[in-house]
C-alpha cells in the first residue's frame, strides 16, 4: 500500500475526513483506505495558564494509505473542501517510505504525536520517553521556557521543521544532588 497526500481546505481536515468516510461507507465500492490526520500535542501558556492543545502538523493535509488510488480518488472528487491529491504531473505522487516513517513512528494510532521527556547533556538531547525515543534525525532548536523542540520532518520533498512538546527533566547527582545541564546554542 502506499502514502498519498490529499490537499483539503485548512481548518477542514477533519470534516473532510468524515466526508470521506460517510462517502465509502454508502458506496458500494471496495476499497480499502487510511486517512490520518498528523497531529501534534504542544503546550500553549495563555493568561499564565498552560494548557495542552492539538495542532495540525501540516495544515491542509490529510495522508492517505491505499492500493486503490485511481478509485479512491474518482470515488471521492465530490467531497466538499477535498482540493485535490497531491500529483507529479498528471500522475498521483506517492510519498517516500522515507518520509512518512517519522510521522508513523512517532504518531499513536489516532496520529498524534505526543510529549516527550528529555534531558541535555553535554550538547545531547537524551529522550527518556515518548514518541522521540530512539530517533535519529536533526533537532533544530530547544525551547525549555515553551516545552518544545523544533524536530526536522520532510514532506512532499520539502524541510519542514515542527515543534514538539517536551517535558525537560534535570539530571541528579547519586548523592541526590541536583546537576547544572548547561545548553549552548550554535
Amino acid at each position: 500500500m502506499g502514502w498519498y497526500a490529499l490537499f483539503v481546505e485548512t481548518g477542514k481536515e477533519e470534516l473532510v475526513k468524515n466526508q470521506i468516510n460517510n462517502y465509502m461507507n454508502l458506496s458500494d465500492a471496495n476499497i480499502s483506505y487510511e486517512l490520518l490526520i498528523a497531529k501534534r500535542e504542544i503546550q500553549e501558556r495563555t493568561n499564565g495558564i498552560t494548557t495542552k492543545v492539538l495542532k495540525s502538523m501540516f495544515p491542509g493535509y490529510i495522508l492517505l494509505r491505499t492500493e486503490q488510488i485511481l478509485d479512491f480518488y474518482l470515488k471521492t472528487k465530490g467531497c466538499y473542501h477535498l482540493l485535490n491529491i497531491l500529483r507529479n504531473g498528471s500522475y498521483f505522487k506517492e510519498i517516500s517510505l522515507q518520509e512518512i516513517s517519522k510521522i508513523i513512528y512517532m504518531a499513536d494510532e489516532e496520529g498524534i504525536i505526543g510529549s516527550s521527556d528529555v534531558f541535555i547533556e553535554n550538547d545531547r538531547i537524551i529522550v527518556t520517553k515518548g514518541p522521540l525515543m530512539n530517533y535519529d534525525g536533526v533537532i533544530k532548536k530547544v525551547d525549555r521556557r515553551k516545552h518544545r523542540v523544533k524536530v526536522l520532518f520532510l514532506f512532499n520533498g520539502q524541510k519542514h521543521f515542527i515543534d514538539l512538546s517536551a517535558n525537560f527533566i534535570e539530571k541528579y547527582n547519586d548523592d541526590g544532588q541536583k546537576n547544572e545541564v548547561l545548553f549552548y546554542k550554535k
